[in-house]
């Protein structure tokens, strides 16, 4: 919440709204993952492939928009300045690369 206040200003709103946003797509993605794991939990050697692709594409979409918000609320310099958050921003991107975007969409609605 500091991140959001800036020396001779009000609170900002921009990144309140971002820190806000951040905040409620990670309660989302946690709560997904959470749900898949208990439905999987009761059927264990059920075919799956729908919820996986579903939870997939919520949290690599969800995942995204928060990688946004806070590219765009902490600009270019944690890239240039600061090796861990490039190793973090490289390796999120990797795991996201996982999400293969419209073709999972595409096998999602054919199981519709």
């Amino acid at each position: 919440m500091q991140r959001c206040q800036h020396p001779g200003r009000r609170d900002d709103d921009v990144a309140l709204i971002r820190a806000g946003r951040a905040a409620a797509l990670v309660w989302s993605n946690s709560a997904v993952l959470k749900q898949a794991g208990v439905i999987i939990d009761r059927q264990p050697h059920g075919d799956h492939q729908e919820l996986a692709l579903t939870v997939r594409d919520l949290v690599a979409t969800s995942s995204e928009q928060i990688l946004r918000d806070l590219e765009g609320e902490a600009g270019p310099a944690p890239l240039a300045f600061d090796a861990s958050w490039v190793q973090a921003v490289t390796e999120l991107r990797m795991a996201l690369g996982q999400c293969h975007g419209d073709r999972d969409l595409r096998d999602l609605g054919r199981l519709q």
